[in-house]
């Protein structure tokens, strides 16, 4: 193995290359680059009357979706799925999709993971 791609950090203090990128007004997404994959970490911040921000959409990615605290539903092709801690969806590639948090009470983190790699999510610390 060579060093240089070794990539190691960590999210909560902020050690490590890499850094949060803001999202929308209410979300923020950490990603970390895999070779075949990536991981995005996704903290929402849940407000009264925030809407629903994202809109359906579909990728040639697979997504692995976990939800680590916090609820709302995963929309796929029309049909509401409820979600909450510990949930998990796995969207086969090219499915329209989204996520609503209207509907939590509490904020939210939730850790997808995409394959192939989605390194557009990925964030470098400018050093």
């Amino acid at each position: 193995m060579d060093k240089k791609d070794l990539v190691i950090g960590n999210w909560f203090d902020g050690t490590g290359d890499l850094e949060w990128s803001q999202t929308s007004p209410h979300a923020r997404k950490f990603g970390i680059p895999g070779t075949d994959c990536t991981i995005a970490v996704n903290y929402i911040t849940v407000k009264p009357g925030m809407g629903k921000e994202r809109p359906m959409h579909k990728h040639e990615h697979e997504q692995i979706m976990l939800i680590m605290e916090g609820g709302g539903a995963v929309i796929v092709e029309g049909e509401s799925y409820p979600m909450h801690d510990g949930s998990y969806v796995v969207i086969p590639p090219n499915v329209l999709h989204k996520y609503d948090a209207s509907e939590s009470l509490k904020n939210i983190i939730n850790i997808d993971i995409f394959t192939p790699a989605r390194n557009e999510f990925v964030h470098k610390k400018v050093k």
